[in-house]
């Protein structure tokens, strides 16, 4: 098939190839030169090649001038074994070669090489960079010796250091000292490196300057240049990096596993792992990657492939620059594919199409194709014979590939019936081959045992059905004549498969050596996790245990350490010694929080913002964790500060919940227990502002120091220390049009949907984003200064933001742009990094983080929750169960306006307490405009209407807010709010339309306005007081407690909490999850009893009926206990008391008191009679109490479903056989309210 792009091919195949026939007799100077250029790792992912996204512009062009085949494959999906298949023309089981380590000439040692082939028929033959793979050069094979550049570089100097720092932590917490030498640099780096000073910039220079000696010389000559990109690493140079956006690069289509393949069919990844950033990344069938790391190495990989496809062109060039272009062959190729996230996996090794298949362009001169695209079944094994035929070479033998050269003439030919590829595995101590067949429409893979050459498993896939290889279809039964004649073609081409040769290996020895001054037991881990005594080492002395490859041991110490360790080699040798088994010192973790002001999610790189540059910050969520759902307590300055000093809510601080306010010494803050505790604290910058610190007198972040060098000079040896960098940046004020002017284009500034977009609003956030960038580098200057003096790893890093970005409806308000803000944290080896974590969490978490980290006691009084589990696990996405939300609020910014908001995946709710005095609109009198290249920070009485800070993109709302484009912007920044307002994430992402009042909504608003008051409660905000109760918080349900009773009744009281705590904790290990988190946001209150009243514990549904009788209207939909005098008797009569008034409000508020179903329920079990008489558990027969209606009766049928009723059916089972439909309908109900 020809490609679009391409010429028409000529009839007459082998016209171009008369100039062969005299064959070897042609004279010297008439042979053509061969440029080789083998490119490691690279798939099909080029222009050439249909790919619209990769920029490879010099090999696009090489492709339009030569033969581009778009169906070549390797014969192994791994270097060593490929490349000694196309150098020989032989395949992988004809070389005995298979794997890395073996070397082709101890298995083939008279085999003649290509460019060997070549160098004995008159050519001049050289190869700089990666040509073989093991051993690198092959003397034999070329005229001058193999000679990598002098002068190259790859990582940077920082990357090195991390990485030799990271071995250090790797080896003192046990770390095998083989597994510690397989580490490498981080798997990804821009580096400020030139072209010709990274290693394959200075290979392209060796083959240059080759060319141009070679091109002076008379012999021809076979030049080969191997370029190891896009070869992990991905380092290459800035600009490469910088021709991609990383969010338009897209993911892969099937990031799944082949369904019904074989589970040995899958690459594990052991590659990638030798990174350290990547060390510990899960096998496909493990786990997956981050979208982060996704995107971060396909980002790596394009630039990889665009910086060797820049040192193609220069090669390309320089042979037209010499006049040789004409009369040299060009050859193209790749040793295998690389997935890049296809079958949730990465890396090579495996026989799918996506690993086997490879680029292949052969341009010679005056060959009738060129130009035009091949799509015949070719091979790598190919080229051999195939440069011979065109360099009028005899073809040696026994070659095993066809020479390509008659589709070079006529591209519309097919060569074969088929191509072919293999790969060896272990599984389950056994060793596999699976031979791969590519066809013109199927692919076939039989993996056989090679000991007793048994099919174990088949493969088929259908390129016409199914071209990405997602589903297995050998099993199914109509194949099965298919798979029958794809395995007999396959044998009818392939040789038999060579005879098994068990390894002749010696078996494995390993030494263990005790350098310590106590005994150390040796255990031999068996394969299901079991330790079997293997000895025990006296001080000093050693013992050696003959072993098998993959086998492990453990190591126990008196004190308590233990250790495992992997057996990787033939002979190793692990030394235990004195500093390894005394364990990590106690050094407590530095705390170094960088706090930026005023800095919104998601503007950072890593977040996918297109244009702010922030490499530390991304350090550090790459070393670290990311949390891709963190929010402020408030989006003002003070409070949110002081929000996270204290380790809670901002409302719950009294004077500390509003801008300039200050915090009592009632509160404790973590910075000065840390100092308590022995940390020097201290800050710079912005701490507590703008704020008197009228109780304190002090600004409880520390004393204010000039930089962190200044702070570090004062720090006493092995002093812990906890620093807050206040970085005063990107709060305004801005210097207009410094974003543009640092290089920022404004066509790619994202600018937030609630606001115009035009090149005024975009200038005023290219500005706000240049600040961020400024704040980034600050933080950079910190993680080096602690680099250089030891402490990187031994430093909990935070990175955040206290407030959004200072916009109209973003700062200030509690929408998104208000609240969500970046957070990362690293913390060396404590954290497994390279994770994204979807939990909620909240700024104030922080406190008792650092406080768990230092070995401290959490006061009672921090609400906040630690974020330990977090930062602990290796696991990416979803931890904790229960962190689903996160709420925010606002008491006053510069103007007052109250109001809480609950932010879910799904929703964000947020109630207005007084929407009518929505701040200030114009200040009376004052409608001013600024020039704000002169008054870059306008502080008269108007500037600050609308209680957001001045700036250009406000005033532009300010001025044209009657046009008809601009009004629907004004109205969301300066329009009043309603009381109540809800935005569907799932549909407006932007939170722009308010759905609070629309008819389908109505059921997430009330589930959301009861979960907001029920968390509220919890947390005790103000706002929600009751007077004459206070609240707690039990087994996570909101409990207001009179304070009546606590005076007049403290022992019962307090024994009522107590038993009430004790059903509540029934109900919450019963009651299915998803119900749960419904109840527990029904308030339970213990009221004293009502005069007149019988004592109990009842439900109330609404408030008509507690305002007629006098009481409060804020027990609706509630449950109030009046029944304390008595409650210890009522719980032993009552086992589920509590849940039978839980069920009554889970009846009434999510599944309605007209539930059909369980009114028909209760109507057919009162017609049946068969609850007229029952036993109660006092032994008395009666009328069952579900009976007197339908509430009662799902109350009370849900008691004996969970536990134990007073009526009989008194438990589950007794339901099941007496009324077997309700047992039926109650774990629907109670399951999944919408059965």
């Amino acid at each position: 098939m020809q490609s679009k792009r391409m010429k028409p091919a000529r009839a007459l195949a082998l016209a171009m190839f008369a100039f062969v026939a005299a064959g070897s007799s042609l004279h010297a100077s008439d042979k053509p030169n061969v440029l080789f250029i083998a490119i490691d790792d690279l798939r099909t992912e080029l222009g050439c090649y249909g790919e619209e996204v990769i920029q490879s512009p010099s090999i696009d062009r090489l492709a339009e001038s030569g033969v581009l085949f778009e169906r070549a494959y390797c014969q192994l999906a791994v270097c060593n074994p490929s490349r000694v298949s196309i150098m020989t023309g032989l395949r992988p089981d004809s070389t005995r070669v298979w794997d890395l380590v073996t070397r082709f000439r101890e298995t083939i040692p008279n085999a003649v090489t290509l460019p060997q082939h070549f160098r004995q028929h008159g050519y001049q033959t050289e190869s700089y960079g990666k040509i073989f793979h093991n051993p690198w050069p092959d003397n034999q094979s070329w005229s001058r010796p193999h000679e990598w550049p002098k002068k190259s570089s790859l990582w940077s100097e920082n990357a090195t250091r991390k990485l030799a720092e990271y071995r250090v932590r790797s080896k003192s917490v046990g770390l095998p000292q083989d597994r510690i030498d397989r580490l490498r640099a981080q798997a990804t780096e821009i580096v400020d490196t030139p072209d010709e000073e990274h290693i394959d910039g200075a290979i392209a220079k060796q083959a240059m300057e080759a060319l141009e000696r070679l091109a002076e010389q008379e012999e021809p000559f076979f030049l080969a240049a191997g370029f190891v990109r896009p070869h992990l690493p991905f380092v290459v140079p800035r600009k490469y990096w910088e021709l991609y956006e990383r969010n338009a690069i897209p993911l892969a289509e099937n990031p799944f596993l082949p369904k019904d393949a074989p589970e040995f069919a899958m690459n594990t990844m052991y590659e990638l792992r030798d990174y350290f950033d990547f060390n510990g990344t899960p096998s496909p069938d493990e786990g997956t990657l981050t979208e982060a790391q996704q995107r971060r190495l396909k980002h790596g990989y394009f630039a990889s492939v665009s910086f060797i496809d820049a040192l193609v062109g220069k090669l390309l060039t320089q042979l037209e620059q010499l006049g040789i272009a004409d009369s040299t062959i060009v050859v193209l190729w790749s040793d295998h594919g690389w997935k890049l996230g296809e079958h949730n996996s990465w890396c090579k090794q495996t026989n799918h199409e996506i690993d086997a298949r490879v680029p292949l362009i052969i341009r010679s001169p005056k060959a009738e194709a060129n130009g035009q695209s091949c799509r015949a079944l070719v091979e790598l094994v190919d080229v051999y014979p195939t440069l011979c035929d065109l360099a009028g070479l005899p073809v040696p033998k026994p070659l095993e590939g066809q020479s390509m050269a008659p589709l070079l003439a006529d591209p519309n030919q097919s060569l074969k019936q088929a191509a072919f590829s293999q790969f060896q595995r272990k599984h389950n101590g056994h060793l596999l081959m699976g031979y791969s067949m590519r066809t013109d429409r199927y692919r076939y893979i039989e993996w056989q045992d090679r000991e007793t050459q048994k099919v174990v498993a088949t493969e088929l896939y259908d390129h016409k059905a199914d071209p990405q290889e997602n589903t297995n279809t050998a099993g199914l039964e109509e194949n099965r004549e298919r798979v029958a004649e794809l395995r007999e073609l396959m044998w009818a081409t392939l040789p038999t498969p060579p005879k098994y040769e068990a390894p002749k290996a010696k078996r494995p020895q390993v030494v263990f050596r005790n350098s310590t001054d106590k005994p150390i037991d040796l255990f031999w881990i068996k394969p299901n996790g079991e330790d079997r005594p293997a000895g025990r080492i006296a001080p000093g002395e050693s013992t050696t245990r003959g072993t098998t490859l993959g086998h492990r041991f453990r190591i126990h110490s008196p004190g308590g350490f233990t250790q495992v360790f992997e057996v990787t080699k033939q002979s190793q040798t692990f030394v235990i010694n004195a500093q390894a088994t005394a364990g990590q010192s106690a050094h407590r973790p530095n705390i170094v929080f960088c706090m930026a002001d005023d800095w919104s999610w998601p503007h950072a790189g890593i977040l996918g913002d297109p244009v702010v540059k922030t490499p530390n910050f991304d350090r550090v969520a790459s070393e670290g964790v990311l949390f891709e759902n963190a929010f402020v307590s408030t989006p003002s300055c003070t409070p949110s500060r002081l929000s996270i000093l204290a380790g809670q809510h901002h409302w719950r601080l009294r004077e500390g919940d509003s801008l300039g306010g200050s915090l009592r010494e009632e509160y404790p803050v973590y910075t000065e227990m840390l100092q308590d505790a022995g940390y020097r604290i201290g800050r710079f910058g912005k701490g507590v502002w703008p704020s008197k610190h009228t109780f304190r007198n002090r600004d409880s972040f520390g004393e204010k120091y000039r930089s962190f060098d200044e702070f570090l000079k004062e720090r006493k040896a092995d002093e812990p220390f906890c620093y807050w960098h206040g970085g005063q940046d990107p709060h305004r004020p801005y210097e207009l049009g410094i974003g543009v002017k640092s290089g920022m284009k404004l066509s790619e500034v994202r600018v937030p949907a609630c606001l115009p977009d035009n090149e005024t609003v975009r200038s005023d956030v290219a500005d706000y984003l240049w600040e961020v960038q400024r704040f980034d580098g600050e933080v950079g200057q910190i993680i080096s200064k602690l680099e250089s003096i030891g402490e990187l790893d031994n430093t909990i890093i935070v990175v955040s933001g206290d407030n959004g970005m200072p916009f109209p409806r973003c700062k200030a308000t509690l929408y998104d742009q208000g609240t969500r803000v970046p957070l990362a944290i690293r913390w060396g080896e404590k954290t497994s990094g390279n994770r994204t974590i979807s939990d909620f969490t909240n700024l104030c978490d922080l406190a008792p983080t650092f406080l768990h980290a230092a070995g401290i006691a959490t006061p009672e009084q921090m609400t906040g929750r630690g974020l330990m589990p977090i930062l602990e696990s290796r696991d990416s996405g979803q931890i904790d169960p229960e962190r689903t939300f996160a709420l925010t609020g606002m008491e006053r910014h510069v103007y007052s306006y109250p109001s809480r908001a609950i932010r879910t995946k799904d929703f964000l709710y947020i109630r207005n307490s007084n929407p009518q005095d929505w701040p200030t609109g114009e200040v009376e009198g004052q409608n001013p405009e600024y020039d704000f290249a002169t008054m870059a920070w306008p502080k008269d009485e108007g500037a600050f209407s609308f209680n957001i800070d001045p700036s250009p993109a406000k005033q532009y709302l300010r001025l044209h807010r009657s046009q008809d484009e601009v009004k629907p912007f004004a109205q969301l920044s300066f329009g009043t709010h309603p009381e109540e307002e809800l935005y569907d994430l799932s549909k407006d992402p932007d939170q722009l339309h308010n759905v609070a009042n629309d008819p389908p909504y109505a059921s997430a608003k009330q589930r959301l306005r009861k979960q907001l008051d029920a968390e509220l409660i919890k947390s005790d905000d103000p706002r929600l007081a009751v007077d004459g109760y206070s609240t707690r918080t039990i087994e996570g349900c909101p409990v207001r407690i009179s304070d009546r009773l606590m005076r007049e009744q403290t022992d019962k009281t307090r024994k009522a909490i107590e038993l009430l705590e004790q059903q509540l904790k029934t109900v919450v290990a019963v009651v299915p999850a998803n119900a749960l988190s419904r109840i527990r946001c029904v308030p339970i209150w213990l009221s004293p009893e009502y005069e007149g009243v019988k004592p109990t514990a009842e439900y109330h549904p609404n408030d008509g009926w507690l305002r007629k009788v006098g009481r409060h209207p804020e027990l609706a939909e509630c449950v109030e206990l009046t029944n304390i005098d008595i409650f210890e008797k009522e719980c032993r009569r009552m086992p589920m008391m509590l849940l039978h008034e839980l069920a009554h409000a889970y009846h009434h508020q999510v599944l309605s008191f007209d539930h059909a179903r369980i009114k028909a329920a209760y109507e057919r079990a009162v017609a049946s009679g068969s609850y007229d008489s029952v036993e109660r558990n006092n032994g008395k027969t009666e009328r069952a109490y579900g009976m007197n209606n339908h509430k009662e009766y799902f109350a009370e049928s849900s008691e004996a479903f969970f536990g134990t009723n007073d009526f009989f059916p008194f438990n589950r089972e007794q339901l099941k056989r007496h009324d077997p439909e309700m047992e039926t309908l109650l774990g629907n109900l109670w399951a999944s309210p919408n059965k």
